[in-house]
């Protein structure tokens, strides 16, 4: 028993080595239609609602769909740089559920010390449903890597959603 109990220890310590924890922004605030996050190391992190879309998925041969269109903007003050992964960047949408960014790139996006860099992240919502009732809420589980761990939060962008118009069908 003590020696399932020590296995069990250890597998723990294993798994919590693996991931580094999640340190919160320094600082957050708002104003219509953006939320801004200043990182400890020195530098921002904004993210605003900028729209509907519709976008043809011709790779996979399949008629447009509706997009929700994000753009997360990483401003790099400090003195080493930042990196960012696309598919860590999870919206939680209103009557969806989660939601990785279509064409989420496996690469990084690193951010250079003095550098801004802007990405535009787009979340697939299903045609059928959009189509009775467009989301209003969302929320956007973010996340950067820095030198000493990684910084993130979950911004809710309630308002910047329910302003939106959708796209015509």
């Amino acid at each position: 028993m003590r020696q399932l109990a020590g296995l069990a220890l250890v597998a723990v310590t294993l798994a919590a080595c693996a991931h580094q924890p999640i340190v919160g922004p320094a600082s957050e605030r708002s104003q219509p239609g953006q939320v801004s996050y200043t990182l400890p190391p020195g530098g921002e992190v904004s993210i605003v609602v900028v729209g509907y879309d519709s976008v043809s998925h011709r790779r996979y041969d399949l008629t447009s769909a509706p997009l929700l269109h994000v753009q997360m903007t990483l401003a790099n003050r400090g003195t080493q740089p930042w990196t960012m992964h696309s598919r860590d960047q999870i919206a939680f949408i209103e009557s969806y559920g989660p939601s990785t960014p279509a064409e989420a790139s496996d690469h990084p996006l690193v951010v250079a010390p003095g550098e801004t860099r802007t990405l535009d992240l787009y979340y697939p919502i299903a045609k059928a449903e959009f189509a009775q009732a467009p989301p209003r809420r969302m929320s956007l589980q973010w996340r950067v890597r820095l030198p000493g761990g990684v910084v993130g939060d979950r911004a809710r962008l309630d308002r910047e959603v329910a302003s939106v118009v959708p796209p015509r069908a």
